[in-house]
């Protein structure tokens, strides 16, 4: 889409030059103008041709990204729901270091966790 924007700016240059050209100038300067549009036009086609078919692939590949990403979601939250029957309740100052040691390995071995 950038490179068709440069060259519309090249054409519309062309385009400024050929209409303020001498007589002595003219003719190249038109065949100068000629170029750049027919580069443009090129361009402007194949991005229409192919813009529609980039929106469809794209469209597609969002939606089932949504979809996959909301499963998730349903997953982890009633993973979340589900471990937090198994944590204990926070320790009180008096709790010896092995408590904590057997409440981190409770927590470890939840699935959620195990990916960290």
């Amino acid at each position: 889409m950038k490179k068709r924007a440069n060259k519309l700016l090249d054409y519309d240059q062309a385009r400024s030059r050929a209409r303020n050209a001498k007589d002595g100038k003219l003719e190249s300067r038109q065949r100068d103008e000629m170029a750049a549009k027919r580069a443009f036009e090129q361009l402007d086609d194949s991005l229409r041709h192919d813009l529609p078919i980039l929106y469809e692939s794209t469209d597609g590949i969002l939606r089932d990204s949504s979809k996959a990403a909301s499963r998730l979601e349903t997953v982890l939250l009633q993973e979340i729901v589900d471990g937090l029957a198994y944590i204990p309740d926070a320790p009180n100052p008096t709790t010896t270091q092995n408590d904590m040691h057997g409440t981190m390995e409770q927590i470890k071995s939840l699935r959620i966790a195990s990916a960290y």
